[in-house]
């Protein structure tokens, strides 16, 4: 039986304005943007204007908008995993080795952000790791990253893969978008609610698919109509756009061109290994997508999710609308999505006392060293890369922790430097969470007040993180086998079982090495894996970075990284297995299972603060440990540096070690037959909307 679900119906044709740039013989000024009494919308371009480039427009224009100068990007608060330089620019305040540190297995956390990757924030205000398959979940982020949860308005769900659903059966929720039910579960992408308005459940239906081809101008709702296969026809909805026109135009349906690229290129996303690198927060966003997708197939993606979302607004565009409203679709290309170049350029005409500027036509960073004494404060350029950077003082140190070395109390977190050493809380004070304790405690609950209370030592259990745990062991807890028993270092032989939220580094087996069989959070210790088929290696996705370890032949996931060199070039990140990782696990394990390491806060036993003061106890040269760690976690940042980038970027590390060796020439990528395939599919589909 055919059958419409009908949507309200707009009897007169739409009227719309339009969009377009003044025309008349005449300058506006410094207004770029304003209302006719017609209600139509007159732009024109800020871009001539040096001081005032660009015109800052709200969604909807009440007013006259005038010619101002760009703004400031704000340094987005990253999450865990993702790189930085500094910890004001993590949201967890710690960056670690180059990357922002999160919260551990086992901790107390009141949301998914707190988190390590490969970790959320469960009900029980726990870090855990992310649920597997069909286990139980509250929401998609508490499921591994390739996986959604199938769940009620109402009811916890379980975890399947995304698009897995065939069309007749049934699930938990199925939001109504436009004229039509939509899931990420569903393989057709859409679905009807079993009972509207009650607890969203419903079952998948084939897509539908507008009757007339897409993009579809229309004056009503009824222009709009659309069927599937199975001969169900509806109603969709006609909205205005900012067409130069005045036309308004359809929405995209699930089977439309659009929602089709979308869902093929998504499901391509979340079935490469490289999803695993993610947090969980980040799983559909452009970070992820350049884990998994060369940078065409990121650029597709793109502007297909925003006409999938709203296609309307980017029909009929002219050129001031592209440039002044839809910058994010027309503007966007598969350069935003790659790597940028970086190196000296003493052929710019640099002004004043800038040190780095970003040169949209090259893809690249300019850089020029500052005068002795000054500083140039690279970071900016990441939250701006329209203005230059310029040469100026050091910024202020990142604060210190219990145990650190300090001069004066404003260096310290607690605001308190005594005998040159920052001041903790002391055992049986109140706390709020175990960085601030003093060295050799943790913050605990007792009778529930938490206060600093002795660290756990070797053997004993009890302990909930590693951070519970003296600085020389890890707790050996899972969700299952909880509370854990402190395991020294790097003393777990092959096969012991571990806690292993993603095979790779564990600092708890002798080979460094843990692998995870996708069941729960626990794994095994293994030998540790290398690079295949050499290493190092380019890639273009983290699908290439590919490692095994010989005696089981266990698959290993590095991740494909932007570094810092003049080529744009990405590269593959070392396995515990490649010469890195054994020279980092050779240094490593010497600091991090000594008595000295006692010396440390009990939050900070990774920094190089603390190993530092550990290598000094033990009379090493800490330089030795530094340049090894750093070489292993953040390889690909110093491939190709040249002088400028050395001296610039990454100082810390190549002032750091004796010789400045070169690294090794990286291997080409090998091929990727299914990412090319997916590449073709999506182009093949984005012509149908040109």
């Amino acid at each position: 039986m055919i059958y419409f679900l009908l949507a309200l119906t707009v009897v007169s044709a739409l009227t719309c304005p339009k969009y377009s740039c003044h025309q008349g013989g005449f300058d506006l000024g410094e207004t770029c943007a304003y209302q006719t009494k017609t209600g139509d919308v007159k732009m024109q371009i800020c871009e001539a204007s040096v001081f005032s480039p660009t015109c800052n427009v709200n969604p909807s224009i009440t007013k006259n908008f005038t010619c101002g100068p760009r703004p400031q990007k704000t340094l987005e608060n990253l999450l865990p995993g993702q790189f930085c330089y500094l910890g004001s620019q993590c949201l967890s305040g710690n960056c670690l080795n180059n990357k922002c540190a999160g919260l551990p297995f086992g901790s107390l956390c009141q949301n998914h952000e707190q988190c390590n990757v490969g970790l959320y924030c469960s009900s029980s205000g726990k870090c855990y790791a992310q649920a597997s398959q069909f286990n139980f979940c509250n929401s998609d982020y508490d499921c591994q990253n390739q996986f959604a949860c199938n769940r009620t308005l109402y009811n916890s769900g379980t975890c399947i893969p995304y698009y897995s659903v065939a069309n007749g059966d049934g699930i938990g929720m199925c939001v109504t978008g436009f004229s039509e039910g939509q899931s990420n579960l569903c393989q057709s992408g859409a679905c009807t609610q079993i009972n509207p308005n009650h607890n969203g459940e419903g079952i998948c239906v084939p897509a539908f698919k507008s009757d007339k081809p897409y993009p579809l101008s229309c004056n009503a709702d009824d222009d709009c109509t659309a069927h599937n296969s199975a001969g169900t026809g509806a109603v969709g909805t006609c909205n205005c756009g900012m067409d130069k026109n005045g036309l308004a135009y359809c929405n995209a349906w699930t089977g439309d061109p659009p929602a089709v690229i979308t869902r093929a290129l998504i499901s391509q996303h979340v079935s490469q290994p490289g999803i695993l690198n993610c947090h969980t927060m980040l799983r559909f966003t452009s970070y992820c997508f350049q884990q998994t997708l060369p940078a065409a197939q990121v650029l597709n993606l793109t502007q297909n999710i925003l006409l999938a979302g709203d296609t309307p607004r980017y029909q009929g565009n002219d050129y001031c609308t592209q440039t002044i409203y839809n910058a994010d679709y027309w503007r966007v290309s598969a350069s935003d999505f790659t790597c940028k170049a970086y190196g000296c350029r003493s052929d710019l005409q640099w002004k004043y006392d800038s040190c780095m500027t970003y040169l949209e036509g090259s893809n690249e960073f300019a850089i020029k060293t500052c005068p002795k004494g000054d500083y140039c404060n690279f970071v900016q350029i990441q939250g701006n890369q329209w203005n230059n950077v310029t040469c100026t003082v050091a910024p202020t140190a990142a604060p210190l922790y219990p145990g650190e070395l300090c001069t004066t109390n404003s260096q310290c977190i607690s605001g308190s430097c005594t005998s040159g050493k920052c001041k903790g809380t002391f055992l049986g004070q109140q706390c709020h969470d175990s960085s601030e304790c003093q060295v050799g405690s943790y913050c605990y609950s007792v009778n529930f007040v938490f206060i600093c209370v002795p660290l756990i030592p070797i053997g004993s259990d009890q302990c909930g993180t590693e951070y519970d745990c003296v600085p020389q062991a890890g707790c050996n807890a899972t969700r299952n086998n909880f509370p854990g028993t402190c395991v020294k270092y790097f003393s777990a032989p092959l096969g012991a079982i571990v806690p292993c939220p993603i095979s790779g580094w564990n600092s708890l087996c002798q080979s460094g090495t843990c692998y995870n069989n996708g069941i729960d959070d626990r794994g095994t210790c293994v030998e540790a894996p290398v690079t295949l088929p050499t290493f190092p290696a380019m890639c273009t996705t983290s699908s290439q970075c590919i490692g095994y370890n010989s005696n089981l032949n266990q698959q290993f996931v590095g991740s494909c990284e932007c570094g810092f060199n003049g080529d744009a070039q990405k590269y593959c990140s070392p396995f515990p297995g490649d010469e890195p990782g054994i020279k980092y696990l050779k240094q490593i394990a010497v600091l991090m299972t000594s008595d000295a390491m006692s010396l440390c806060q009990t939050t900070r036993r990774y920094y190089s603060d603390c190993l530092d003061m550990v290598a000094s106890a033990l009379g090493l040269d800490s330089d030795n440990y530094y340049s090894a760690m750093m070489n292993f976690t953040n390889f690909v940042s110093y491939i190709n540096n040249d002088q400028c980038v050395q001296a610039v970027i990454n100082n810390d590390y190549w002032s750091r070690i004796p010789d400045n060796p070169n690294p090794p020439t990286p291997t080409p990528p090998h091929n990727d037959t299914g990412s090319a395939g997916i590449l073709s599919l999506g182009l093949a589909l984005l012509t149908f909307i040109n």
